[in-house]
Order: C-alpha cells, then sequence, then structure tokens
C-alpha cells in the first residue's frame, strides 16, 4: 500500500511542477526559453515516470 501513497505523492509534485510551468510559460510568449523548459520537463516527467519503483519500466 507504500507504492500507491507514494506514486499519488509524486503525482501530486509533478503536478504542482506542471502548473509552476505552464504559469511561467503563460505569462510570456513562447521563445527559446520556454521551449527548453517544456523540453526540459517532460524530459523529468519521463524519467521519473521509467525509473519510480511502481514503474512499467521496471515490471518484466
Amino acid at each position: 500500500m507504500k507504492l500507491k501513497e507514494v506514486s499519488k505523492e509524486g503525482l501530486a509534485f509533478l503536478g504542482s511542477i506542471l502548473i509552476q510551468l505552464y504559469q511561467i510559460i503563460s505569462n510570456q510568449t513562447l521563445d527559446l526559453w520556454s521551449k527548453i523548459l517544456g523540453g526540459l520537463a517532460f524530459l523529468i516527467i519521463v524519467g521519473v515516470v521509467m525509473y519510480s519503483p511502481n514503474g512499467k519500466g521496471e515490471e518484466k
């Protein structure tokens, strides 16, 4: 049951990051920096999902 709690906390944490990034990007024009931030956020989320203990990437 602890894995579910951790995943909920992780999703909430990722959600807050996405909201902050969205607010930052929406407050300025889509320039190079906002595109870089979006790409980094996507890579971080993909990495967290793939390497999380309850991620599908760990199961075989």
